[in-house]
């Protein structure tokens, strides 16, 4: 990602009635679809996730935005027909009302109203979720409920900030430690980030964390001679699988952590119910990463390994050696180092599945969408804690990170996540 891609505002809500959609789409297949399964929450979940990453790669937070209200909504609406958890924006009861009808309608005039050009894939995906629902007041009333569903999340983050219109990154100064731009970028990415008002945490702020290691300390001189040696192009100290794992991880958390949770949620059977309040948690904790990482980030305003190993003779260490000519194994992303994103939201994301299953034993196999041509397409563990401590040290590994910023995004993403769990979605009794 070379340039800086404009924000795009949430337009209205798009409503949408059963006749005209019928009358106005070719209807697909049916699709094998029960109010018991977790295939309706799935599939808004994909086809949100692919037009998030067809708009702009997930370089703004619409994306991030809209899957959580879609899950909400959807979560919302399920939950006012069978209160089995606490709904978010929605208080209301429909017990007669159709729980597939509601859902699909509900994550439809999110998805709809934050995307209008991509009308015609919900529409049809819509469609095929409806296609054996029967005529009559059942699906009517779910078809009302998720519209309002969707209406009360939609207005729940009106003036939400997460588009903010702030002033350009610019380096405070360029006194060692603090970030300057990388190349080949001539900007910061997310400075709106940590002006967005969060989900389930009180304040950006919230999980700050302490600061970097100073650059004096024996600390910093041992992270600085650790990503020099491990994440440079052409480093000789880093394994065959240490690459591999730098470029495989490099695919953003948000679509891998998306692609986990729908197979598992499959696998393991969860019903409609379990798999919106999964998806609903996932991505609420995933945007209320973005927003209280990039505050660090910016509070903070550390400098990349990039930077630091070219001007180590600046830093005031003397256990530090400058490398003008060091470059990182892959491209480094335009924003600051500490803490790193990549580290929390995966930590984040763990915490999340660990809850939802009842443990961490979670063994699964995955490709990425990033995987390098050398080496095998997948990689395997043996719980979801293993993948997130990978997912973190792939930032080493291409030279990203320095390892503090990696520990200390990874215990943001825990300590955000555990508050998010114990805020929002409670089981009911």
């Amino acid at each position: 990602m070379t340039q800086h891609l404009s924000n795009s505002s949430l337009h209205g809500p798009g409503r949408l009635v059963l006749a005209g959609l019928l009358a106005a789409v070719a209807m697909p297949a049916a699709a094998d679809v029960s109010a018991s399964e977790a295939g309706i929450v799935t599939a808004w979940n994909e086809a949100v996730v692919e037009t998030a990453e067809e708009t702009d790669q997930w370089f703004t937070l619409l994306g991030h935005r809209t899957l959580a209200m879609t899950h909400l909504a959807m979560h919302d609406a399920l939950n006012a027909i069978e209160p089995r958890y606490e709904t978010y924006a929605l208080e209301v009861e429909a017990t007669g009302a159709d729980p597939v009808a509601a859902a699909s309608q509900a994550a439809h005039d999110v998805a709809l109203a934050a995307y209008p050009d991509a009308a015609d894939r919900f529409a049809e995906l819509h469609a095929r979720l409806l296609e054996g629902a029967p005529e009559g007041e059942r699906t009517e009333a779910g078809l009302a409920l998720g519209a309002e569903a969707a209406a009360a999340i939609i207005a729940a983050r009106e003036g939400d900030d997460f588009d903010a219109e702030v002033d350009p990154y610019a380096p405070a100064s360029d006194a060692p430690g603090v970030y300057q731009f990388t190349p080949p970028h001539d900007f910061a990415a997310y400075v709106e980030a940590p002006h967005a008002a969060p989900f389930a945490m009180r304040s950006a702020d919230q999980f700050r964390g302490p600061p970097p290691p100073a650059l004096d300390s024996e600390a910093y001189a041992a992270d600085l001679e650790e990503v020099a040696s491990l994440g440079g192009r052409e480093s000789e100290a880093r394994s065959a699988d240490q690459t591999h794992m730098a470029h495989w991880w490099a695919e953003f958390c948000e679509s891998w952590c998306a692609r986990l949770a729908r197979n598992l949620a499959e696998e393991r059977d969860l019903d409609a119910w379990e798999a919106a309040r999964l998806f609903a948690l996932l991505h609420v904790d995933n945007f209320d990463g973005y927003v209280t990482n990039f505050e660090a980030k910016y509070h903070y305003a550390f400098w990349r390994p990039v930077t630091a190993i070219h001007r180590a003779d600046e830093d005031g260490n003397d256990a530090t050696v400058a490398d003008p000519e060091w470059e990182p194994e892959m491209v480094t992303l335009p924003h600051p180092d500490y803490p790193s994103a990549h580290a929390q939201a995966c930590h984040g994301a763990a915490a999340i599945f660990e809850e939802t299953f009842g443990t961490a034993d979670l063994a699964f196999t995955m490709d990425s969408a990033t995987a390098p041509e050398e080496g095998p397409a997948t990689r395997s563990f043996e719980s979801i804690h293993e993948a997130a401590e990978e997912c973190g040290m792939s930032r080493l590994y291409n030279g990203y990170h320095f390892r503090a910023a990696i520990e200390a995004g990874a215990e943001q993403g825990r300590q955000r996540a555990a508050y998010v769990l114990d805020t929002i979605l409670q089981p009911v009794e």
